[in-house]
């Protein structure tokens, strides 16, 4: 991983304004053929940088990092000023989700998004009902 975090770092600087675009990471041209082929795929095991915020940047150039770190402040923002008896549940569950996708997974796998996206609605849906008169008993 040092050396895939290496190379997204030497290919981020290339073009760090607009990245090499979305999902590319995996398909970026490299001058000397280090990493190990894998012979089922026919490409060097590279795949994604294995931090979302490096591959974002690599991808996506600084204004797709800088537009994602906007997004995360944006559901921060919005779970700090939800109801007082949901915000500890929901902070704690963004932030381990969030450092589970860190490092676990690339930024577009799509059952991590969708997974993602059903968490997401259904603490939107928790807190409307939280909101609700008589929802909470005291």
């Amino acid at each position: 991983r040092v050396d895939i975090t290496q190379r997204s770092n030497e290919k981020f600087w290339e073009k760090p304004l607009t990245g090499w675009g979305n999902s590319d990471s995996k398909y970026l041209p490299f001058e000397d053929e280090t990493f190990v082929y894998d012979e089922r795929i026919k490409r060097p095991d590279f795949l994604y940088p294995h931090n979302i915020f490096l591959q974002i940047a690599l991808e996506l150039g600084l204004l797709g990092l800088m537009l994602f770190i906007l997004i995360q402040n944006h559901i921060i923002n919005y779970i700090y000023h939800l109801h007082e008896q949901v915000r500890p549940y929901e902070l704690v569950c963004y932030f381990a989700v969030f450092a589970v996708w860190l490092v676990g997974y690339p930024v577009w796998r799509s059952w991590w998004l969708v997974f993602l996206s059903i968490l997401g609605i259904s603490f939107y849906l928790l807190s409307k009902k939280q909101e609700e008169p008589n929802s909470i008993e005291s």
